[in-house]
């Protein structure tokens, strides 16, 4: 969004959009393996197929725009176009940290996503169980399956168009 607002080209806030179903289809495949593979997902797949082909649409139909947009744009601005100025209001929007400290964080947040995947799924049977000690039906799993992948989904749109409002 920064970008768009810094460089003049409001295409780039269309990217964004342009992601949000690679975003889904990323959760669709790691909402699969979190349901151990299992077959009766087989349209948890199909989703993630589809959402990757839409997905890659959306990024490719978004760089055009942006392309086309700069091209004919006079004022549209690449990078290397900055003014000083424009780079210091960039840096203030951006928060970037030490390389020491981002690697730390990136270590600490893998190893506790790791253990937490790894110990957590022991306690996870409750999840899919269909409290008669079975294994569940089809369709609870189905369901349950495409919550772990809209809610997420619906809330990263959320936070896009309320972002786009402002």
């Amino acid at each position: 969004w920064y970008w768009a607002d810094i460089s003049g080209n409001p295409r780039w806030k269309g990217l964004t959009w342009g992601m949000v179903p690679c975003h889904a289809s990323g959760l669709a495949a790691c909402t699969f393996h979190l349901f151990y593979n299992d077959p009766r997902l087989s349209a948890i797949v199909a989703a993630q197929a589809a959402l990757t082909v839409i997905g890659n649409a959306t990024c490719g139909l978004a760089a055009y725009r942006i392309w086309a947009y700069a091209k004919d744009a006079d004022d549209a601005l690449t990078p290397a176009q900055l003014s000083p100025k424009q780079l210091a209001r960039l840096r203030e929007k951006t928060v970037v940290y030490p390389e020491p400290v981002f690697l730390f964080q990136l270590t600490f947040v893998t190893i506790l996503t790791s253990a937490s995947i790894k110990y957590g799924s022991l306690y996870a049977d409750v999840l899919f169980a269909d409290g008669t000690g079975g294994e569940g039906s089809a369709s609870s799993h189905l369901a349950l399956a495409f919550m772990c992948v809209m809610l997420p989904t619906a809330l990263n749109v959320q936070k896009w168009k309320l972002r786009s409002e402002l």
